[in-house]
């Protein structure tokens, strides 16, 4: 057997060991700076198969215990998509960056159903396939994070460890758990129901917390306004200690999405009535510079989060910075 023959035999080996869990479900393949999507049949989500040659892949179909497989190849578009975060400014000296991501997609999202602290659903295929691309784009910018924060939810847990196995030319990043990413506790009234049937009851209280009644409590034992208020002081606080901390001055953070949307309307000091409005998709990125000092602003009833019925003595520190960025999606183009 030739020598070429014998690496595109490898090379078909390699792509049958490393198929995936159902025929729903997809991998990666690389070489060069090209990237194929195939359908695939055994084995485990996201591994990566890298073929010798440019023609063991290029033919347009790919075979696999003897079925021939059509080939998606990756648009340009979708390639440059992952490089997302090459346009940001540069750190300044006194500050550290923070990705705030939200975890990859469970079924509950994918059917529409409320999903806060109480149901403890894992990623779906399509979710690990996101969490892989939100580690790809993490890893290619300029200032990269060293750590990944992750609530104590398996949706986050699980697109943390997928997204840091996607620093390939750098250190692996390493993994802590902070119990303060947790979602909202929406109560046992919504969760697990469509959310369209539940909207309204929590649009309500989000507008009583915009309002100033920060101790109105979710339908059905939820938090309160001033619980969620609380924990966003103490991830931030501890955010941008361990950023400061580290060598590259920064770290990504894997939480959900209504705590996201809090945590961002509080940095850039707007009302809570935009919540609803808010988007933050699965694995999407937010981007945060922040002073690396501990320099703060006190959130209370002369914020414009809070309105003028918010209790005298609250006081909520958020860090002093800039939100450069709110739900970067472009690493995930092409996910179907």
């Amino acid at each position: 057997m030739g020598f070429l023959a014998c690496r595109s035999l490898f090379a078909r080996i390699a792509v049958i060991i490393v198929t995936v869990e159902t025929c729903h479900s997809y991998i990666v393949t690389k070489y060069g700076s090209q990237k194929i999507r195939a359908p695939a049949l055994f084995g485990r989500l996201g591994e990566e198969v890298r073929p010798f040659r440019r023609q063991v892949l290029g033919f347009g179909s790919l075979a696999i215990l003897g079925a021939v497989l059509p080939l998606q190849p990756v648009s340009a578009k979708e390639m440059i998509s992952l490089d997302c975060l090459s346009d940001l400014p540069s750190l300044d000296t006194d500050s550290v960056r923070i990705y705030l991501c939200r975890h990859g997609q469970t079924e509950n999202n994918r059917l529409g159903l409320v999903q806060g602290a109480r149901l403890d659903p894992s990623i779906n295929a399509r979710g690990q396939f996101q969490a892989q691309r939100l580690g790809e784009a993490l890893s290619r910018a300029a200032t990269y994070p060293g750590t990944f924060f992750y609530s104590p939810l398996a949706r986050a847990r699980e697109t943390a460890e997928l997204a840091t196995g996607e620093f390939l030319s750098t250190a692996t990043p390493s993994l802590k758990l902070l119990p303060s990413l947790a979602e909202i506790d929406v109560g046992a009234i919504a969760e697990g129901r469509l959310a369209v049937d539940v909207r309204s009851g929590m649009i309500e209280t989000y507008a009583n917390w915009a309002s100033g009644d920060i101790d109105r409590r979710m339908a059905g034992g939820g938090e309160s306004g001033r619980e969620v208020l609380s924990r966003v002081q103490d991830s931030l606080r501890l955010l941008v200690e361990n950023a400061a901390a580290s060598e590259s001055r920064s770290i990504a953070a894997i939480a959900h999405s209504g705590y996201l949307k809090v945590l961002l309307l509080c940095l850039q000091d707007n009302s809570l009535l935009q919540y609803s409005v808010l988007e933050q998709k699965n694995c999407c990125i937010n981007v945060l510079d922040l002073k690396k000092d501990g320099s703060s602003r006190l959130l209370n009833g002369m914020s414009k989060v809070l309105g003028s019925r918010a209790p005298l003595d609250l006081a909520v520190s958020i860090p002093v910075g800039n939100v450069l960025r709110i739900n970067e999606s472009r690493h995930l183009i092409g996910i179907k």
